[in-house]
């Protein structure tokens, strides 16, 4: 049974990798499994190609990002394209009014996703 990882990636408001993988642990998901990208124009960079279909990532967490990037192709935006393409792992956006990465807005997305079977 592989252990899938999840991909975190925006810009924090507060928060470091470190505190984000404990954060993990306490809801019950090790802090080894996240894949952190937490500069804002980090996500410019990321060919999101290489995980779709790709059966080593569970979820993708999105936090604040710029909307231009090498993968959106036609659609509006990044975090468009995610949602809307097939093969790219459960995407969540998280933050309640808008894209917000904190400890608190990864803990409610990583208990969202383990309460619907993405993660166990």
């Amino acid at each position: 049974n592989i252990i899938k990882k999840i991909l975190v990636i925006g810009q924090t408001s507060g928060g470091s990798e470190k505190i984000f993988r404990k954060v993990a642990e306490s809801v019950g998901v090790s802090g080894d499994r996240l894949e952190c990208y937490l500069d804002y124009f980090d996500a410019k960079k990321i060919d999101f190609e290489k995980f779709r279909n790709n059966p080593e990532y569970c979820a993708i967490l999105l936090g604040p990002l710029p909307h231009s990037g090498k993968s959106k192709g036609e659609y509006s935006s990044i975090v468009a394209m995610l949602e809307h393409e097939p093969g790219f792992p459960r995407t969540l956006k998280l933050g309640k009014n808008g894209l917000k990465l904190t400890a608190s807005s990864l803990q409610l997305g990583l208990s969202q996703l383990a309460s619907e079977g993405v993660i166990k």
